[in-house]
């Protein structure tokens, strides 16, 4: 057989084994072996046809692993789709076992999923035995956020507390961060004079790392915050993981297509600017991705006044404080009633297009024929004539009546 021949066959093998495999209603007997990775979606659906090929990538990339990855129709199957709480498609979930599940709210990329995948794999606490792993562990997290929690050797009562509430918060936390405990020989002399007690939990991100100096109740919430980089791009379904920070959302929204992309640059690198050399006055306040400032407490949102081309660093930062000190400004949005119709009006526009946009002819069967027979009922409704039946029958009484009367 001569190597061509051989890469051929390796080449054709390799695309085979890409394809996830198609699920049935005897899920429920694998979902014991643990480990699945599945996407539940609908023929129909446009966003799900456009997953496929990623997700047979994914596949592919996963095909080396311990994880299984499956597909299945929610629509064929939908009792089991139910069963497990499949509300929208696609929807991208991972079992671990017969009792645990976990959803996919990030991104759709490859990288993205099976980033998701392995996190849900776990486990949610990783140690590091040696310098050599802090070193892995920082290259390998270069451009994401990672917790470590630095211990001594001592055996008191408040570091055992201290990491039982770290653990917990890293069970909790499993999908939305990366979480590692080590012994303060694995870390480098500049960090240790920063620390005064131990243990010590540190966050890494942006090529720099931060002590938390709270107490133990603060723990949560400071984890919370800063599980996100100070200028992280974000798409339409990661930009939701950003609002639970509770901080608010400043959103730079750019065209990377645009011809003149440095001009749309220019504004970014003074977002970033602001968000790198005012971290102290805004980080309790203001993660850094779009020019959009939004509070996700009450569903309100800011604009600049003037176009953001033309803002400097100065003209940004006057905008943040008046987002914060809510004077000056219009905010847009919000949770009323008017604008709860609105969305709820948007949501049933949006699906239909997307089945249109899919399978025009199941749109038609779904949408138009109902519509059709509700303005034929009501047509015949608004056109039917008054019935004669109950006029008549009095006329009969009285005839009736005036004989009888002439009789006597």
């Amino acid at each position: 057989m001569s190597s061509a021949t051989f890469v051929f066959i390796a080449w054709l093998i390799t695309q085979v084994n890409c394809h996830a495999i198609e699920l049935d209603e005897n899920f429920h007997s694998l979902r014991d072996d643990g480990n699945w990775l599945v996407m539940f979606y609908a023929p129909w659906c446009g966003h799900c046809q456009r997953l496929h090929p990623t997700w047979d990538d994914v596949s592919r990339e996963l095909s080396e692993t311990e994880i299984k990855v499956g597909k299945l129709d929610a629509t064929k199957y939908s009792d089991l789709a139910q069963e497990l709480g499949i509300k929208g498609f696609p929807t991208i979930k991972f079992f671990k076992d017969s009792n645990s599940s976990f959803d996919h709210y990030g991104g759709r990329t490859t990288d993205a999923i099976i980033g998701f995948a392995r996190r849900a794999q776990g486990p949610s606490l990783r140690t590091l035995h040696s310098p050599g792993h802090y070193k892995d562990a920082k290259r390998k997290h270069k451009l994401e956020v990672f917790f470590l929690l630095v211990t001594d050797n001592s055996d008191n009562e408040d570091g055992k507390l201290v990491m039982e509430k770290y653990k917990n918060i890293s069970d909790e936390k499993v999908l939305e961060g990366y979480f590692y405990t080590g012994n303060s020989r694995i870390i480098p002399d500049d960090i240790k004079t920063k620390i005064q007690n131990y243990p010590q939990l540190i966050v890494y991100k942006d090529s720099s790392q931060y002590l938390y100096e709270g107490d133990l109740e603060s723990m949560w919430k400071w984890i919370n915050e800063e599980r996100f980089l100070f200028f992280p791009k974000v798409d339409e379904i990661s930009f939701y993981e950003t609002t639970t920070s509770g901080k608010l959302v400043v959103l730079l929204a750019i065209d990377e297509d645009y011809d003149n992309y440095k001009e749309h640059l220019k504004l970014s690198n003074i977002a970033r600017l602001v968000a790198w050399e005012k971290r102290e006055k805004y980080h309790n306040y203001i993660a850094l991705p779009f020019l959009l400032v939004y509070n996700a407490s009450d569903g309100i949102y800011y604009l600049p006044d003037q176009a953001p081309l033309s803002m400097t660093k100065e003209s940004f930062a006057s905008f943040l404080e008046k987002v914060i000190a809510k004077e000056d400004i219009v905010g847009y949005g919000g949770y009323s009633f008017i604008q709860k119709v609105h969305r709820v009006i948007w949501n049933i526009y949006s699906t239909v297009k997307d089945i249109w946009d899919a399978q025009p002819i199941l749109a038609l069967v779904f949408f138009l024929l109902p519509t059709l027979l509700i303005c034929f009922v009501c047509y015949n409704m608004c056109t039917m004539e008054e019935s004669d039946e109950g006029t008549d029958e009095f006329e009969d009484e009285e005839r009736v009546e005036g004989e009888e009367d002439k009789l006597r």
